[in-house]
């Protein structure tokens, strides 16, 4: 008998680069903030390979794999005739890119035998492997001693060690267990000192003390619910979390991050699972921390801002950014300093307002100490951060956020935000604010997420897409009436519908609560012509689109003798206004430019003129006078503003018997009626 060194090469050449299969579809970094990723290993080479680092990409949409030098499994070899068989360890060796083990040689000269390798990861002497639950993390690096793989038996007719050819034999290896990796960041700068990962379910189960694992497979006795972490040389600022976790289904999954004060705790409470092989992507940015001392308690936190602690010095504006108070919130925005010392705000040039840029948690309430004036601001929340001011002022694509509420200078005081919203944003809605102070109460470690924005449905004839203005969100739909759920089909395209066919859609994305669910129904009464459908949010409200100025079945038609715009009579069905020849010619477009839109129909530019008058030009205007904001009201009427004169808004001159449309001042705008926009959808 005699010994032999056979190498026992784990796949060295196919490709290092292991992500999702071709179907996952998976996009850029920056349309994935917040949401779960799956990444596939090792099904997709012709020698498919799974290695013990793992190292994410720039982008983490990939992660490059690597055996490290050290790394040793268990070979287990057959000789099949005579059913003898020994487990041996195999260390690898980067220089060859080979594991080598020494295994016994039977044969006698050049015979050949029928011999059967299989291998496991990592080694042991009896086949017992520790993954129990507490664990360790070094820095941001994969700790591999979790990695539990097993490879599919080999079996070959040649000299022992090698192949057919020759060759080192090749083992197509295979994770027994998933990976959950956790990415976060924060303005937290305090070391990381321990993570719990925490499943909840019947049988739900991440780790066990002992896994028995032989090159056939792995087994154990006792599941664990948790795994507790303890990292070093990681800050809360930026840092990684890697748990290998046993194959499971749960109802909850529970993760906890701790420093020395305080607690980070996200939550999937919709339930799911771990399958062995893949890896599930978390990453949030700006993540808020609770309390002092550990305590996961939600505690609240209250910011009173000053025009002492803003940029402006006087009645010039200014704008500032990157100011903090009490909370770990961060604003910018523009104003001015009043001559009584206090926060002036404006609507005119569309860039005055103040903002979050990193959250200080959920805001919970915003409270003003009225200077003088009578005017109203506008509260907005969002679940992505601000940029600057201006992003108040943007309608359509996402940026200016939903809108809370609004509170009335001299009258008003406070304004209890009902939902969660890590981010705000506070504007004049007409004219100059006069404001003491701000006060703005965040709520950190607050059990529920920000919600997703709620889809929005648009038909083109029989084609519905559907957009989310949530950043990386999963739209869900649902075509049987029923309301979407995080397993319905997931919207990728148009959606051909059917006659009296409705189209339901949510938005789910992680670390979020889902959206609201929006809804629309398809009718072919009017295939092939146009229809004009109610504006129901700012989002409606887009470049080059043509609206009906609508009033208790009065839609204006035009503007007569620069003096008002008149009305006619119009039909208006189940919130839809059949289009013809003649309706058609009622219908304003509005275009984009600095600071709002214009508004024109047929030839004409309808402008303010003075009172309560319009004017109007064939000619492209340049005055500011001719320029209208549109901001849509709760009950989905819409306030059109002169930016000119920003004290002037279009209103009905009668709540019951409409003859005109008229600009008014804004402190009438609780006397005459703010009309109803229809926009042309198809």
């Amino acid at each position: 008998m005699k010994k032999i060194i056979g190498f026992i090469s784990c796949a060295a050449t196919a490709a290092l680069f292991l992500s999702a299969c071709t179907a996952e579809n998976l996009r850029n970094d920056n349309e994935n903030v917040g949401k779960t990723v799956t990444v596939h290993f090792g099904t997709e080479n012709t020698n498919p390979s799974t290695k013990a680092t793992l190292t994410p990409d720039a982008g983490e949409t990939a992660f490059q794999a690597a055996w490290e030098s050290g790394n040793m499994i268990t070979v287990k070899y057959t000789y099949v005739a005579d059913n003898i068989s020994e487990a041996v360890p195999g260390t690898w060796d980067a220089s060859t890119s080979k594991f080598s083990a020494e295994i016994q040689d039977l044969t006698e000269g050049e015979e050949v035998l029928e011999m059967k390798y299989q291998a496991s990861y990592p080694y042991s002497e009896d086949g017992n492997v520790d993954f129990g639950s507490a664990r360790t993390q070094t820095g941001a690096a994969y700790n591999s001693i979790y990695d539990l793989m097993v490879a599919e038996p080999v079996t070959i007719t040649a000299k022992p060690g090698v192949d057919e050819s020759g060759n080192a034999i090749v083992f197509p290896m295979q994770r027994q267990t998933a990976i959950a990796y956790f990415h976060f960041t924060s303005d937290n700068t305090e070391a990381i000192t321990k993570a719990t990962l925490k499943v909840e379910g019947e049988g739900a189960a991440i780790a066990a003390e002992t896994v028995l694992l032989d090159p056939t497979g792995m087994d154990y006795e006792t599941g664990l619910s948790e795994i507790v972490l303890t990292t070093t040389d990681q800050t809360a600022d930026n840092f990684t979390l890697w748990f290998n976790v046993l194959p499971t289904t749960y109802t909850k999954m529970t993760l906890t991050v701790e420093t020395a004060t305080k607690t980070f705790t996200i939550s999937n409470t919709k339930g799911g699972s771990y399958t062995a092989g893949k890896l599930y992507k978390v990453k949030k940015e700006n993540i808020s921390w609770a309390g002092e001392g550990g305590s996961d308690t939600p505690s609240k936190v209250t910011d009173v801002i000053t025009a002492a602690g803003l940029t402006a010095t006087s009645t010039n504006y200014a704008d500032f950014s990157n100011k903090t108070f009490t909370s770990s919130a961060v604003y910018a925005g523009q104003s001015a300093k009043s001559s009584n010392d206090g926060i002036q705000l404006r609507s005119k040039y569309s860039n005055s307002g103040i903002v979050t840029t990193v959250s200080g948690g959920n805001a919970r309430k915003i409270s003003i100490v009225t200077e003088s004036g009578t005017n109203t601001i506008d509260i907005y929340g969002k679940a992505t951060p601000y940029t600057d001011a201006t992003n108040l002022y943007a309608t359509g694509n996402g940026d200016q956020g939903t809108k809370l509420g609004s509170l009335k200078c001299g009258t008003d005081t406070e304004l209890e935000i009902v939902g969660d919203y890590p981010y705000i944003g506070i504007r004049s809605n007409n004219g100059a604010i006069y404001l003491t102070s701000i006060s703005i109460t965040w709520e950190t470690g607050s059990s529920e997420p920000a919600p997703c924005e709620t889809p929005v449905i648009t038909l083109d004839g029989d084609k519905a897409t559907i957009t989310c203005a949530t950043e990386g969100a999963t739209i869900r739909y649902t075509l049987d009436r029923s309301d979407p759920v995080e397993t319905s089909d997931e919207y990728t395209s148009a959606i051909t519908l059917t006659e009296g066919q409705t189209i339901k859609a949510k938005a789910f994305l992680d670390g979020h609560k889902a959206s609201d669910v929006a809804s629309m129904t398809y009718s072919s009464s009017s295939e092939g012509t146009n229809y004009y459908t109610k504006v129901t949010s700012d989002e409606d409200i887009v470049d080059g689109g043509k609206y009906l100025i609508v009033y208790d079945g009065k839609a204006a038609n035009g503007c007569t003798a620069d003096v008002y715009l008149t009305v006619t009579d119009i039909t208006v069905e189940n919130d839809r206004i059949e289009s013809n020849t003649t309706i058609d010619s009622y219908a304003f477009t509005i275009n984009s430019v600095e600071g709002g839109y214009t508004l024109k129909i047929s030839d004409n530019y309808i402008g303010y003129n003075t009172s309560t008058k319009f004017f109007k030009s064939t000619t492209v205007p340049t005055s500011d006078k001719y320029y209208w904001t549109f901001t849509v009201q709760t009950d989905n009427s819409v306030l059109i503003k002169n930016v000119g004169t920003d004290t002037r808004f279009i209103g009905a001159n009668s709540s019951t018997n409409v003859t005109q449309f008229r600009a008014y001042s804004t402190d009438n705008v609780s006397k005459y009626p703010q009309p109803t926009l229809y926009k042309l959808a198809k």
